[in-house]
């Protein structure tokens, strides 16, 4: 395959919904590059339209630097989805980068989302719980269903009164509980099933 290089950055683009820059992951990545300039081993990966596959934190750090950028072109109209499985094997996306990624492709479930989590001091993994109104498990090691189905883009939010009530009676309940204990799936369960009862 062949590699170009080029200093004009402004040919590149990022594809909409892929995760935004990491500022601690730039600044390491910048002080490597700096110290010895490899970026020619590890060109980054656009496709046809120059949109970034693979790279965006070397493209910016090479920008920032006036550094020579080096790229391979694959072709036949590489996506999104090519980024997450490229990179599901290297620095894994958490699920903040899943729920940004979703946002900015203008789901607005996974807007609703976000606002919920931040409202209530909320992870994202009970949120989930509580705005789709039931507490999955894990099998086999996976993770759990719903939390699957999250990463896939999939997430609807189904019972949102209920669970702004819920997460209300969370928070007010947290004190009172020992450690991490009110992140647990089962006592977010028994929470909502008395919930339900009282």
């Amino acid at each position: 395959m062949k590699i170009d290089q080029t200093k004009d950055y402004a040919q590149f683009e990022l594809i909409l919904g892929n995760r935004g820059l990491n500022h601690t992951h730039l600044k390491h990545l910048a002080n490597s590059i700096l110290k010895n300039n490899l970026l020619s081993a590890n060109p980054i990966i656009v496709n046809e339209k120059k949109q970034i596959i693979d790279g965006q934190h070397r493209l910016e750090v090479a920008k920032q630097n006036n550094l020579e950028i080096h790229y391979i072109t694959i072709p036949n109209g590489a996506n999104l989805e090519e980024v997450q499985l490229l990179n599901a094997n290297l620095k894994a996306w958490n699920m903040n980068d899943y729920l940004e990624s979703y946002i900015a492709l203008g789901n607005s479930d996974y807007r609703i989302l976000k606002d919920f989590c931040e409202l209530y001091s909320l992870p994202i993994s009970i949120s989930i719980n509580l705005l789709e109104g039931k507490t999955a498990k894990r099998s086999g090691g996976r993770a759990p269903e719903n939390i699957q189905i999250f990463k896939t883009g999939q997430f609807k939010v189904k019972r949102m009164k209920q669970a702004m009530l819920l997460a209300e009676s969370l928070n007010a309940v947290k004190p009172y509980v020992e450690g991490a204990v009110w992140r647990d799936r089962d006592f977010l369960a028994a929470l909502s099933t008395a919930f339900e009862k009282v």
